[in-house]
């Protein structure tokens, strides 16, 4: 959940599950990892509030970290929008021609 929706989720926005679906993403490429299992759940808005992110899964390069790090931007107007990444991983994904796969373009 991100920070500012810890206490109340009356100000959540799409910049809200922005932060969200970048834990998303870090559980994905760590492979089902528990976010922030080493911590009491009362210590992580402290912690996150004083600069802590989850550290870079081992299965996942810098393209996709930096996307799960703009995601968890203290300042909810500097996260991407949805349109925004959504344009970034159809750059990163190419449909191939003629079959039903897409290829990782690095």
């Amino acid at each position: 959940m991100a920070p500012e929706c810890l206490k109340t989720t009356k100000g959540a926005t799409e910049k809200s599950d922005a932060w969200s679906y970048g834990v998303v993403l870090w559980e994905i490429f760590s492979l089902g990892d528990a976010p922030y299992e080493n911590m009491a759940g009362k210590e992580i808005p402290a912690r996150l509030k004083s600069g802590y992110r989850l550290p870079k899964p081992e299965q996942c390069d810098d393209k996709w970290y930096d996307v799960m790090t703009r995601c968890w931007q203290a300042n909810p107007d500097q996260r991407p929008t949805f349109k925004a990444i959504r344009g970034e991983l159809d750059e990163m994904f190419v449909a191939a021609p003629q079959d039903d796969y897409y290829y990782y373009r690095k």
